[in-house]
């Protein structure tokens, strides 16, 4: 089957955010860029994940910051913030609230429980010392789970949010890979973690005529339906993301060998 190209659609404008949360959040993003760190926005429960570069001052390469943001310091965002405990533990090395001022006892009781606090008090020249902080490193039996890529048109802190999963990156990248190759198959839904029928169900995918050899076996081919909002199509301003990172770069690339037989 010849090859087919795509480009992902472009995304329609976001709104700015409106909220005070999104807000700060959007200032604080500035400030955690301008000093080496790589943002995710509503990623593994959080409003925003933060990961350190090889010259973030203060912190290790690699080393996670988890960060729940509030207009006001209270309960419930100690709550969200809790550091996660046990054998099976998933989660960054650090834990953060983010909160444009703060009362002394807010800040006693995050402090007792090993959560950062990132405030308006510790704005310098109106960006936030990160490195300056008092931080609690905690020892997580896995590390949180870290996107691809950046997407920079993500808010955190925003109501109702779509953040980002592994499903959700995934699945994007089965749909292009489709689009690009000109099909996908069951193999390459195992390859990706994800379960095939689900898409056949949602109309995102359709079987086929013919089928492919991979690793010497006949396996059905689908195609890529966009009638019904797909992923790619759904989610248009994270597959731009990716596509401008260069994930699918290699796509077009396949050790199937295709056949227009009709399928056995």
């Amino acid at each position: 089957m010849a090859k087919r190209s795509k480009k992902p659609k472009e995304p329609k404008p976001r709104a700015k955010p409106t909220s005070p949360e999104a807000d700060l959040c959007a200032r604080f993003v500035l400030a955690a860029r301008a000093q080496g760190f790589r943002v995710y926005p509503e990623t593994g429960g959080h409003d925003l994940l933060l990961v350190a570069s090889d010259h973030c001052e203060g912190f290790q390469e690699g080393d996670q910051i988890g960060v729940q943001a509030k207009i006001r310091g209270n309960f419930k965002v100690l709550t969200q913030a809790l550091p996660k405990t046990g054998l099976y533990a998933v989660g960054p090395h650090y834990y953060a609230v983010l909160v444009p001022e703060v009362m002394w006892d807010f800040s006693e009781v995050a402090h007792a429980l090993k959560i950062t606090v990132i405030s308006g008090y510790e704005r310098i020249d109106g960006e936030w010392p990160i490195h300056r902080l008092k931080w609690y490193r905690h020892a997580p039996a896995n590390t949180a789970w870290v996107p691809d890529c950046e997407v920079e048109s993500l808010r955190g802190g925003v109501s109702g949010p779509s953040g980002l999963s592994r499903w959700k990156m995934q699945a994007i990248k089965l749909m292009m890979l489709g689009e690009i190759r000109g099909y996908i198959t069951k193999q390459d839904f195992k390859d990706h973690g994800v379960d095939h029928r689900r898409f056949l169900q949602l109309g995102w995918i359709v079987g086929c005529e013919g089928f492919v050899t991979v690793n010497g076996k006949k396996q059905k081919q689908y195609v890529v339906l966009t009638d019904n909002d797909p992923p790619h199509v759904k989610f248009a301003a994270v597959t731009k993301a990716m596509s401008d990172a260069g994930l699918f770069d290699t796509y077009g690339e396949t050790p199937c060998t295709a056949s227009a037989a009709a399928n056995p």
